[in-house]
């Protein structure tokens, strides 16, 4: 008869479990590196374009100070000139010279229009920025009110127009 064996009957001898040395942090594997490197280059590549939109866009800050100093001024044609030139010297910045420096007029007004989609131009404004340049007494009588709105579509204008890439 065979005899059957239970599991206690079985004496085996087996060395305790060791566990086996823990992996070493330092030095890393060559794909950390490569890791690593690749990494590194993502991070210069954002900051670098990070700095040049903000070089591209530095003139519209200099722009919306300058646009301050006309708030600040009383409501006359020296101010209106003042904002028109603000307007053509950021559109001469952001445009070729060749699309803006001619522009008078209707076709001023309509560049400044199709340039930003978030503005349009009141007959108020338009009057402003068309009679301002070069009629010295063109200028409508203006409402503190009506001012502002004015100023208010200018630094809109200067935030939000979309400009040439040079």
């Amino acid at each position: 008869m065979i005899r059957t064996m239970e599991i206690q009957d079985i004496q085996i001898d087996l060395e305790p479990i060791t566990a086996p040395p823990p992996i070493p942090a330092w030095p890393p594997q060559p794909g950390w590196y490569v890791f690593g490197a690749i990494l590194l280059m993502g991070i210069v590549f954002l900051l670098r374009k990070l700095y040049l939109k903000r070089k591209r866009n530095e003139y519209r800050k200099i722009s919306l100070q300058e646009l301050e100093k006309v708030k600040s001024m009383p409501i006359d044609e020296k101010a209106f000139r003042q904002l028109n030139l603000l307007l053509k010297s950021t559109a001469l910045y952001a445009f070729k010279r060749e699309k803006v420096a001619s522009l008078t007029g209707k076709e001023w007004l309509q560049f400044l229009e199709s340039s930003c989609s978030n503005i349009k131009l009141t007959d108020i404004s338009a009057k402003v920025l068309v009679n301002s340049m070069y009629n010295k007494n063109a200028g409508p009588e203006l409402t503190p009110i009506e001012w502002k709105d004015i100023l208010a579509t200018a630094a809109v204008w200067i935030k939000d127009h979309k400009g040439d890439s040079k």
